[in-house]
């Protein structure tokens, strides 16, 4: 919506109003059956009415909160999983310096944020603001999906006198519990 300012685009900014309307016909019409079937009072059909005008969109608000970070859950079926996909023998590591260096922008933006907007309370800042954010996650987004890989990388593989060691160590360890 940054882009698009209400008074360049009329038909934009009368989409809200235009769906309020036809919910309006259309809720009315469902009040005036109801009270033709004596369903409901028409008492009952004003403050059913004032009710769903006044609470629906407190709750519309909180769904809407509440899918949006439903949606980023896809992120532990994604990127976060991913550690465990190339390199599982150095998983934890790799989630330690790759949350690391995804927690570095949240340490510099206030100082960021505060010398944008440092009495400079704008739209114009804050847009800057905004777009410096959507920068940050189209690079790291563009990034992941041209390098990222879902398969096991050369350098995690253990190497087969390793393994052979590793599998001889078990073997000695069960064979001395079963003594």
């Amino acid at each position: 919506m940054m882009t698009y300012m209400c008074g360049q685009n009329a038909g934009l900014s009368a989409v809200p109003f235009l769906c309020m309307w036809v919910f309006t016909m259309l809720f009315a019409s469902l009040l005036d059956f109801l009270l033709s079937k004596n369903i409901i009072t028409t008492t009952v059909a004003r403050k059913l009415a004032t009710s769903v005008g006044r609470f629906a969109l407190c709750s519309l608000a909180v769904v809407l909160l509440t899918l949006g970070t439903m949606f980023i859950g896809g992120m532990y079926s994604g990127f976060l999983a991913n550690h465990i996909d190339i390199a599982p023998p150095f998983a934890g590591t790799l989630m330690g310096i790759s949350n690391t260096f995804a927690t570095l922008p949240g340490i510099a933006v206030p100082s960021i944020v505060g010398a944008i907007t440092h009495n400079n309370q704008t739209v114009e800042a804050w847009r800057l603001i905004f777009y410096i954010t959507l920068g940050i996650f189209l690079f790291e987004f563009i990034f992941y999906v041209i390098f990222a890989s879902g398969e096991l990388q050369e350098w995690a593989k253990p190497k087969s006198e390793e393994r052979n060691a590793g599998e001889h160590r078990l073997l000695e360890k069960n064979e001395s519990n079963k003594a």
